[in-house]
């Protein structure tokens, strides 16, 4: 019972950032962004390698796609950050190829920033509890900064920050394990995220000191990291685009 007072407390929470009209504003905004933009490094790097990806399945997607002739600088994201893009972008390309060339790919693909956009502005809501959600929409979900490098620009931080964040909201809740899982997802997404990890040490030493919880988050982010990127240690592709 109290696990489903629990999970129907956090709906409760979406559902009132889903039905707030400053969201809504957001939400149209960003998706007209979607549809009547197309950046330049989406189209002339990223889209390709995940086209090339979908097209030739492969178990080392980096090195399939050098090997076509593609630009080393287009992905140089990790398995996580390929993973999170495939679902939206495979679905598109099926649209395009068998329905309609309505340029499925590309808005799947799009769509996919926005949803992970959406998730860091849930996990910054259950971080910051009861302090006002208008403020919390207004200087992130709005914010020109986001906007900018996400929709217009056509970044791809979203993800791998929107993973860190998720990391440092189930540290919150002393969820070590799952926390340290977030946090090897996020540094698979980008690797410049490692930058954080000496900062959550120092934060998990000062309260629980170098043991339990500690070596917890220790483990879970070593297991998870290695599984993440000891396949591809030996890729050359990978280590071209991604390691370099």
């Amino acid at each position: 019972m109290l696990l489903i007072g629990f999970n129907s407390l956090y709906v409760s929470k979406v559902k009132n950032i889903i039905k707030n009209k400053i969201f809504l504003t957001g939400l149209i905004l960003k998706i007209a962004l979607i549809i009547f933009l197309l950046p330049n490094i989406t189209s002339n790097l990223f889209l390709p390698f995940i086209k090339n990806t979908i097209e030739n399945l492969s178990f080392d997607p980096w090195s399939n796609f050098l090997m076509t002739g593609g630009d080393v600088n287009s992905f140089p994201y990790g398995l996580i950050m390929l993973l999170a893009y495939l679902p939206f972008s495979f679905v598109g390309n099926l649209l395009d190829q068998y329905i309609y060339d309505g340029n499925f790919f590309e808005l799947g693909f799009k769509l996919t920033s926005l949803i992970f956009d959406f998730l860091l502005l849930i996990f910054l809501s259950f971080i910051t509890n009861n302090k006002s959600k208008n403020l919390l929409i207004l200087c992130y979900w709005l914010s020109p900064i986001v906007i900018y490098t996400t929709f217009i620009h056509g970044q791809l931080d979203i993800i791998p920050i929107s993973l860190l964040i998720g990391s440092l909201y189930f540290l919150k809740l002393n969820k070590y394990k799952i926390s340290g899982v977030f946090f090897a997802l996020s540094l698979s997404s980008k690797f410049s995220m490692f930058i954080g990890l000496p900062f959550i040490l120092i934060y998990i030493y000062k309260r629980k000191g170098f043991y339990n919880d500690f070596l917890k988050y220790i483990f879970s982010l070593s297991i998870t990291s290695f599984v993440l990127y000891f396949p591809f240690l030996t890729s050359n592709g990978f280590s071209k685009m991604v390691l370099e």
